[in-house]
């Protein structure tokens, strides 16, 4: 491959990265994804403290369907 063939895909390559980062912002790709990962982790914290919940009420309060 000569100098110039190697020169031109480097070139391709920076202008493919500047153009996707350009694009991500333009449509707020990068904030829409932080917020979607804000929103699982919210989520997860969610499913924990109902699992919690869940456990000390099934201690707290036996099911009561043996002494029928």
């Amino acid at each position: 491959m000569s100098s110039n063939e190697i020169l031109a895909i480097v070139a391709l390559i920076l202008i493919f990265f500047l153009c996707r980062e350009l694009n991500c912002w333009y449509f707020k790709i990068n904030d829409r994804k932080n917020q979607m990962d804000k929103i699982i982790e919210n989520q997860e914290k969610i499913i924990e403290l109902l699992m919690k919940s869940n456990d000390n009420e099934s201690v707290d309060n036996p099911d009561d369907s043996a002494d029928a």
